[in-house]
């Protein structure tokens, strides 16, 4: 049975860096796309690269949404993500999702840190080598996820 994807995402590039912004939660379908639109980004820049993804809502994934995200993390890797900087601002869920987040991460060697706030993830991935991380803008999901969840 094919059900619905839940979930919405915008992702956009800025010469190394990779920005996406996302609402929850997200469903195997919707991790699905949200792998090939991912894919399709990362064809079009140059190794190494970074990514800043800003979660506004409901991070927490399903098991089976974090096996395809864990596979997409090993394919990130391997294409030259040497940086992912993320951003989980539903602070009442973000201690489980820290813990799942983490456990991918650090099982696919990705160096990785986990914020609360967008200026802090930028900074970190500009002491990473990436100055553009400052030139990235918040992607179409922003203005009414950030009112609600205080992230930008």
């Amino acid at each position: 049975m094919e059900f619905a994807s839940h979930g919405k995402f915008c992702i956009q590039a800025q010469q190394r860096v990779i920005r996406i912004d996302a609402r929850g939660p997200w469903n195997v379908e919707c991790t699905a796309e949200y792998t090939r639109q991912l894919q399709q980004c990362m064809q079009q820049i140059s190794a190494p690269f970074a990514i800043l993804a800003v979660s506004y809502d409901q991070a927490i994934l399903s098991p089976e949404a974090e096996e395809v995200l864990r596979l997409n993390v090993r394919e990130r890797v391997a294409r030259g993500c040497v940086a992912q900087a993320t951003v989980l601002g539903d602070l009442i869920e973000t201690f489980v999702a820290r813990a799942r987040y983490r456990r991918v991460y650090i099982s696919e060697g990705l160096r990785h840190s986990l914020f609360t706030t967008t200026a802090p993830a930028v900074q970190w991935l500009i002491n990473c080598g990436f100055p553009e991380a400052a030139m990235l803008k918040p992607g179409l999901l922003h203005a009414d996820e950030a009112r609600q969840a205080g992230v930008g």
